[in-house]
Order: structure tokens, then C-alpha cells, then sequence
């Protein structure tokens, strides 16, 4: 019988007194988590009466988690209205049906209708709520679902309504669960009693399709009658009425062009949508002639409603060669700007477009960083996640037809990519240190007045329609910052219409305050988020007045120990050139109640990119419902590393992600010399991208002592070919089945292969895990769900390789579940699952039952 040594026993007792603690936390935590209820976007109306703004349910009384393939908050949404008029406390707009979530967007001109979207089990629509009467009427024709922008409703007038819809039957992709379990269901029991015909078919065709456009309806809504009228069929994005009225610009979508087999591009980039003019007054709707393709979301008509910006390419040409062009609408005459030496800043990396574009008098002006010198200095724009780091700082820069470009905010610190407002004649930016006015002539005045202390652009109003990520703002009068300083917090309204810079409007506000969520200057107010812990409070701040807690969340968490963040900090050698030191820091979370005086199993938690602002952002607040959240962790008694994996660092010549094992080696080495990891209970976690990251670091490391992979792809040749998960039975197209846009070098997301699998079958095969699998030394549990955009068979391949190699591994499948587990009763026997799994393989000392299992 083998001897248990002095250091075995003090672990064994070690690991006794952390089950005392664990099984109560980890029941409490949840049980809080479940309990969470949140804020979304809120509006002011044009004419500072009302105030109306998103609150979800408790999560645990949501019945509807249906919604898309991440329901978090969203799946409980309902809309509260202020009378600023009177004091009186929130009221729920009490004609709309609660069971519906409900999400806000823009008021009508006069402020009596509010535009409102509704999901419920798959149905999705869009209506007007009547802010004098109390009345909703919602609209027959299914809206286009878009967070992206290109598909957002516009009011044309008081009372009418025009937005974009999908054709009859067609449901939008966030219904994409539902309406799949539907006509699945619908499907099988109709085959088995043979009463019809069930079939879906995609056709691959090397065709060009450029010329048909996709199948939709633009629709024209009245608000006071409910009746709606068909202006045109066709599928219309990037809705913008010119600030004249009459005249509304949009985007015609056209179906793919026919790929070229010998590029791996196929993103939505390659199409040829046309610019259309459309006259909602009399329904008619009018093509400018010219061979360009227009990309939405980058319209803009100029102050007097006469031209109109939009960036387009060359009818088959590349949207990276890419320009600005103006439309004058009376003459149909277009003309080119090009931005020579410029590399357009990208907004954003999943739908990769240039920032916005903004007239300033008879020039543009955009977003770009100088193209390196030693480069080819031809215009482009980079359809990439954009990322500063080691390029030069992006500028505003002033385009004219027959000149260079010039950079007209030079010497403003940290300028913004979205700009506060423009008029005919300026524009205004900030910088960190205040709002400056920029004029053609390249002169630049402060706006903000001079503080001791810090300034910040606070950011436009949002709606469901346009996430923060993607917003580029229309202007309106208000410009909204935020000043921390000696004085105390104070939110600064300053009124930009021309004509009207009068003195700012300065509205002190709590010492809590988190961010600004809408203001007005009609109402000199301004609807405020506070935040103490980890509960939330909507304080509505006045000129003149008190702050008044409109609304509270929450606040049950502050009784709640739910541990304390810190930073391990390291050095690491760039795997590509050892003589290239960095200094990386992970962020780990402490359990309540941490012993400085002993070591803690940790949960290495592995996701491409990840690390470097992680510790000093939101994520380290617990501020949504989430089955992977660190505090859950943390209530096991266990240490959570969100481990820094730098894209530059885990990327070799060897693969995307071939140098991620080591980087996870040099932060458990770290928490064991600081003193916080046990080295022998070590695991890997791994959700979405991370989990493939996590199977191919336990290949090429035999130092962790167990890895959960959820919710991922692992082999990264059939990921390519059929990867569409969720999406491949009833909302596929030709591209949509499988997943290769993830894996192209141009879009910058984490698994750019440089090659296809055409031209080298082994990139893909020796970085997939189930060809790994012989490597893998540590126990394995494997967690996915058959309605993710991830294909279940991902890890039907991985388990298959494991099993046949005799590894010791678990596969737990949930049902219904999208991107990750969010049902209560799914969530409780997740961690119950890995619980169990953990105690097994000696990580826990007993398994945590949070609540009896449900499911099977």
C-alpha cells in the first residue's frame, strides 16, 4: 500500500474545507444569476416630453428563450415610459402585449409615434405606438432583422413608416431556431403519415446572378390608420430620406455574383447592389445609370438634400479599390473622391465596411490612416477587424476630386471615428480632450469648455436596429459628453444646430455613473445608467434639478460574495522570433473567501485574441445572464484565468492558432510561481472559438488535467465545406451551409488559413483536434447544442476520435439550445455534468448537486 505523505494529507484536508464553502456559493450564485433583470437602449422624443427605455424580466420568469441563438437579456424585453411633464414614476406602455420582447426604435418627427419591434416564439414584426392615444398597431408585412444598420425603418413623415420586408412565409434569421424545430416537426410527422411532399434544395451554379435581386418588398406604413402600402418588390437596405424631405436613397440587394474557384472569398462583399432613388409621395422608384456597386450603410445625403455620398466599386471589380462617389440628383452626374495614400479604417470585422463618410461643404470627409510610405500608395480600404495596434493613428482627412488629401485633426489627441454632428459648412469630432470644430480650410476650434479633469464623447442614442459596434449616427441637435473630474461627475449637452452654439447645458450627475444613455435638449436632460457593484439604476438627471432614480436592478447581487479580480503578469518570447519579448497579462477571478496561503484548482479559459483589455473593461462586471460566466467558476472554489492569447502570438507559419499552447503554458507557469494554481488541477476551457482552441492546446501540451471544449467546430476542413449548423435546413443558400468565410486571410477573424483546402488539404488536417487526437493525454468533456451555427457533428467527429483511440471523454448534447445553454433547468444540469467530471478526475473534491438534474 503506498504511503500518503504530510503534503498529500494537508492537500486531502485542503480539499475538504473547499466543499464546506462550494456547494453553498455555487447554489447561491446561480440562483442570483437567474434572478437578473437588465436595461437596453432608451430615447428621448424630438420635442423632450417623453422618455421611454428597455427593461428586461427577471431572467428566470422569461418564457420565450427562443430568441435567436444567444437569448441572454433580450428574450424579456419591455418598454417603460416618463411623462416629463409630470412627476410621476415609470409606467409600462400598457397597450402592448406583454408577452412579446419589445425593443424601441425612433420617433416619429413630431414625437406622437414611436416605432417598436416585437420577437415572440419566431414571430417577428413592427408596429407604432401612439404616445397621445395609447394604441398599438403593428404592421402585417415581416420586417428584415438587421443589429447591423443596413436594414433600419425610417419615419418619412408624422404618421408613415417605410421599412424593408422579407417575402411572405420567410421568417429573419433571429428566428431561425424556432421556425427550424417548426418545419422540422412539420416535415417529419407529414413524411411519416405520407401526406406531402418534404424537400429542400440549394443549387451551386457558377452563373452570375448579379443582375437578380433578392426577393423582399419595400413598405410604406401609416401609423394612425394601420393600413400599409407595397412601393416596390425587391429587397431595399440602407434607408435615407434627404434632409429636404421628399427623396429617400437606398440599396437594392442583389443575389451573389459567381464565385471565382480560384479565390476563398465568399462574403456578402461580392455583390452588385445598385443605388436607387426612391419618391415614397408617389411611389415610384428610380435607378441612376451608372456600372458601380454600391455598399450599404454607406449613404449619406448632404444639408441641402441635393447630392448624395455613398462608397462603391467597379461593377466585377474588388471592394478593396473601393471609393467614395457623390451623386448630384438633379444633373445624375457622379463623381469620383479618391483617397490617395489612405487605407479606409474598417468599423468593423464581422460586417467589414469603411467608417462613415461626412460632407463638408463641397469636399467629404473620412476615417483613414496613411498608407506606410515604403507601400504602394493607391487608395484602399482594408476589409478587416480593424486594429491599430502597430499601424499608424486614423485621422479625419479632407477628399476633393482634383487634390491630395489633407488631414484636418493633426494635433487632436485620440480623434473619434464617429463624428458628433456636421452642417453645411463644418463638422465636429472629438478628441480626449473636448469637441473641436473642423472647417474646410483645415482650422479647428474647441467647442467644450476647458476642465480639470477628464472629457469624454458619450455616445449617440441606440436602437435594436443599430448596435453600438455598427452605429453611424444621423445628427441631431444635441452633442453629449461626459466630464470626471476634481467637480464631480457632469454630463454637458451642447446644442449643434447652425445658428444655435449657445452655452453648453451642464447637468451634474451621480458619482456612479456608468454611461449616458440618451439625452435631450429640450427637456435639459439627460437619462443616466448607475452602477454600485454589480447593481444598475436608470437616475434621470435635470439642469437645475436632482438626479431621480427612475428605475433599479439588480441590487441583490451586492449581498452576494462573488470574489475579486486580479492580475498575473509574465513574459513570453513571440514563438516566430525568440529574441521578441512580450509582457502579457491574464486576468484571473478569486473565489470568495480566497486563502492567500493555499493553491486553488484553475480554469484556464482559452479564446483567440483574447487578454490584453479583458481586466480593465465590462467583462469583468457581472452584468448579464450567462451559463459560462466566471463567477460561476469562482463559487466552485476555483481560480478563473481568462488566459491573453494575442493574435500576433498564437499565429505561426504553422497555422492560425499554433502557438496558443505555449502561450497557456506561460500563464499556468505564472499563477503556480505567484502561488494561486495546485499545478497538478490545471484545466482547459474552451467555448465558441475558444473551443477548438482548447482541444488543440491539450494535443500539444500533457501538462493539464482535464479540458471542456463547448459549443465549437474542431475539424476545420468540414467546418469549411458544411459548417452551417443550425442555418443549413431552412435558411441556407449556396454559401450558407458551410463556414469559410471564417477561415479567409483578408477578414482578420482568428482562423485565417492563407490557403483553401483545394490548395492544401494539410493546413486543415494537421490544426484540426480530431486528427490530434492521439496527443490528447487529458480527460475530456465535450458540451454542445444541435441549433448553434456550429454543426453538433463537430464533436460527433471529435468524441468518434477520441473513442476510437480509447481517450477517457464525456459528450453531453443539448436540445433546443442555440450558441450555448441558456434554458434554467438546461443550465443547472450543465454544471451538475461538470461537477461530476471535475470530482472524477480529482480536480473537486466532491461534485456540487446546484439542484436536481433535468433532462436526460
Amino acid at each position: 500500500m503506498a504511503m500518503t505523505s504530510i503534503i498529500d494529507a494537508k492537500a486531502n484536508e485542503e480539499r475538504k474545507s473547499e466543499t464546506n464553502t462550494k456547494f453553498q456559493s455555487s447554489t447561491v450564485i446561480l440562483d442570483a444569476m437567474l434572478k437578473m433583470e437588465g436595461f437596453g437602449n432608451a430615447a428621448f422624443d424630438p420635442k423632450g416630453r417623453w422618455l421611454v427605455y428597455e427593461r428586461s424580466r427577471p431572467y428566470q420568469e422569461f418564457t420565450d428563450f427562443s430568441y435567436w441563438i444567444r437569448p441572454q437579456l433580450q428574450g424579456g424585453s419591455q418598454l417603460w415610459r416618463v411623462d416629463l411633464g409630470v412627476d410621476g414614476v415609470p409606467k409600462l406602455l400598457q397597450e402592448l402585449d406583454a408577452r412579446p420582447s419589445s425593443m424601441l426604435e425612433d420617433f416619429s418627427p413630431d414625437g406622437r409615434y414611436l416605432a417598436v419591434l416585437q420577437y415572440d416564439f419566431g414571430d417577428w414584426r413592427i408596429g407604432a405606438y401612439d404616445m397621445v392615444g395609447d394604441r398599438f398597431k403593428a404592421f402585417a408585412p415581416t420586417p428584415i432583422h438587421s443589429h447591423s444598420g443596413e436594414s433600419r425603418p425610417i419615419w418619412v413623415s408624422n404618421e408613415e413608416l417605410l421599412f424593408s420586408a422579407l417575402p411572405e412565409g420567410n421568417e429573419p434569421e433571429i428566428s431561425v431556431r424556432a421556425v427550424t424545430g417548426l418545419r422540422l416537426s412539420e416535415a417529419w410527422n407529414s413524411t411519416w403519415r405520407g401526406s406531402a411532399v418534404n424537400v429542400s434544395e440549394v443549387v451551386s451554379t457558377r452563373q452570375n446572378l448579379s443582375d437578380t435581386h433578392e426577393k423582399g418588398s419595400l413598405v410604406l406604413a401609416n401609423a394612425s390608420t394601420g393600413g400599409v402600402a407595397v412601393l416596390a418588390e425587391g429587397r431595399y437596405l440602407d434607408l435615407r430620406l434627404a434632409s429636404s424631405g421628399g427623396l429617400v436613397a437606398a440599396v437594392q440587394a442583389s443575389m451573389p455574383i459567381a464565385h471565382d474557384p480560384n479565390s476563398i472569398r465568399t462574403n456578402w462583399l461580392d455583390r452588385d447592389h445598385r443605388l436607387v432613388l426612391i419618391d415614397p409621395a408617389v411611389g415610384t422608384v428610380t435607378v441612376p445609370r451608372f456600372p458601380l456597386s454600391v455598399y450599404p450603410y454607406t449613404l449619406l445625403w448632404d444639408h441641402a438634400g441635393e447630392r448624395l455620398a455613398f462608397f462603391a466599386w467597379a461593377r466585377g471589380g474588388r471592394p478593396e479599390d473601393g471609393r467614395f462617389h457623390v451623386l448630384d440628383v438633379a444633373t445624375g452626374q457622379v463623381s469620383e473622391f479618391p483617397h490617395l495614400g489612405l487605407d479606409l479604417v474598417s468599423g468593423n470585422g464581422f460586417v467589414p465596411r469603411p467608417e462613415r463618410v461626412v460632407f463638408l461643404g463641397e469636399s467629404l470627409a473620412v476615417y483613414a490612416r496613411p498608407i506606410p510610405e515604403w507601400e504602394n500608395q493607391s487608395p484602399r480600404f482594408s476589409p478587416r477587424q480593424a486594429n491599430s495596434e502597430g499601424e499608424a493613428p486614423p485621422n479625419w482627412y479632407l477628399l476633393r476630386p482634383d487634390r491630395e488629401p489633407t488631414n484636418l485633426t493633426s494635433g487632436i489627441p485620440d480623434v473619434s471615428r464617429v463624428p458628433v454632428h456636421a452642417a453645411a459648412g463644418h463638422i465636429t469630432v472629438w478628441g480626449s480632450d473636448g469637441a473641436y470644430r473642423l472647417r474646410g480650410d483645415g482650422s479647428a476650434v474647441r467647442l467644450t469648455p476647458e476642465v480639470n479633469g477628464l472629457f469624454s464623447l458619450e455616445r449617440p442614442s441606440t436602437v435594436y436596429a443599430i448596435s453600438e459596434t455598427f452605429l453611424r449616427p444621423d445628427f441631431g441637435r444635441v452633442g453629449t459628453f461626459r466630464v470626471r473630474s476634481v467637480d464631480g461627475e457632469k454630463v454637458v449637452l451642447i446644442d449643434l444646430e447652425e445658428g444655435k452654439q449657445n452655452e453648453p447645458i451642464i447637468i451634474s450627475a451621480p458619482s456612479t455613473v456608468d454611461d449616458v444613455l440618451s439625452a435631450s435638449i429640450d427637456a435639459s436632460a439627460a437619462l443616466v445608467r448607475a452602477e454600485v457593484e454589480n447593481a444598475s439604476a436608470l437616475v434621470l438627471v435635470r439642469a437645475g434639478g436632482r438626479a431621480r432614480e427612475l428605475a433599479s436592478v439588480n441590487k441583490h447581487l451586492n449581498d452576494t460574495n462573488l470574489g475579486h479580480w486580479d492580475i498575473v503578469q509574465y513574459t513570453v518570447s513571440d514563438p516566430e522570433d525568440t529574441s521578441r519579448i512580450e509582457q502579457l497579462q491574464t486576468c484571473i477571478l478569486l473565489p470568495p473567501g480566497y486563502d492567500p496561503e493555499r493553491r486553488y484548482p484553475v480554469v484556464a479559459s482559452v479564446y483567440p485574441g483574447s487578454g490584453k483589455d479583458f481586466c480593465s473593461n465590462d467583462a469583468r462586471r457581472l452584468r448579464s445572464v450567462s451559463s459560462i460566466s466566471p463567477y460561476l467558476w469562482a463559487a466552485r472554489n476555483v481560480v478563473y484565468a481568462r488566459v491573453a492569447l494575442p493574435y500576433d502570438l498564437i499565429r505561426t507559419a504553422d497555422g492560425p492558432i499554433s502557438g496558443l499552447d505555449e502561450l497557456v503554458e506561460a500563464a499556468a507557469d505564472a499563477l503556480v510561481a505567484d502561488g494561486y494554481a495546485d499545478p497538478d488541477r490545471v484545466v482547459l476551457f474552451g467555448f465558441s472559438n475558444g473551443g477548438v482552441s482548447s482541444l488543440y492546446a491539450a494535443a500539444k501540451s500533457d501538462r493539464f488535467a482535464a479540458v471542456i471544449s463547448m459549443n465549437g467546430h474542431t475539424n476545420f476542413s468540414t467546418s469549411y465545406f458544411a459548417g452551417g449548423g443550425v442555418y443549413k435546413s431552412f435558411y441556407a443558400d449556396g454559401d450558407g451551409i458551410g463556414r469559410a468565410k471564417i477561415f479567409e486571410p483578408e477578414t482578420g477573424l482568428p482562423f485565417a488559413m492563407g490557403a483553401n483546402p483545394f490548395d492544401d488539404p494539410d493546413m486543415y488536417i494537421r490544426n484540426s483536434p480530431p486528427f490530434l487526437a492521439r496527443q490528447i493525454k487529458s480527460p475530456v468533456m465535450l458540451i454542445h447544442t444541435d441549433m448553434d451555427f456550429f454543426n453538433l457533428n463537430e464533436y460527433d467527429q471529435m468524441f468518434g476520435a477520441l473513442l476510437r483511440l480509447g481517450k477517457e471523454a464525456r459528450y453531453v448534447r443539448y436540445w433546443g439550445e442555440g450558441h450555448g445553454v441558456y434554458s434554467p433547468p438546461n443550465m443547472r444540469d450543465m454544471w451538475n455534468r461538470i461537477d461530476a467530471f471535475l470530482f472524477e478526475n480529482g480536480i473537486l473534491s466532491s461534485p456540487v448537486d446546484d439542484s436536481a438534474a433535468d433532462g436526460n
